[in-house]
């Protein structure tokens, strides 16, 4: 597992294992981005968590661990996340169901 300090000091272009699945991918621009990949079903993907400059070491490790339970748990992440997504309706949407419930 590698501490803040070591990450911050990576500079060649590719991906550079971090630890339990977090991945730091250096792109030949430059550009780094974080990616947490996990084996889930029997099916290996990845998910990004945004780019070095906004999301830091601690950050990341934090953002994969709700992904980590889910897979353990046998759900798929990306599926959850979709399915949260859609669950959820905006705050015009729900205005208008009220009012339409309110008016009949």
């Amino acid at each position: 597992m590698r501490n803040a300090v070591q990450v911050r000091a990576l500079r060649e272009p590719r991906r550079h294992p971090v630890g339990e699945g977090l991945i730091l991918c250096i792109k030949p621009g430059g550009s780094r981005s974080w990616l947490y990949r996990v084996q889930s079903g029997g099916t290996r993907r990845e998910y990004g968590l945004g780019s070095d400059r906004d999301v830091t070491l601690a950050e990341a490790q934090e953002a994969a661990a709700p992904i980590r339970n889910q897979a353990r748990a046998g759900l798929v992440p990306l599926a959850e996340r979709r399915r949260a997504r859609e669950r959820m309706p905006t705050f015009s949407e729900a205005t208008i169901a009220v009012h339409a419930e309110r008016v009949s």
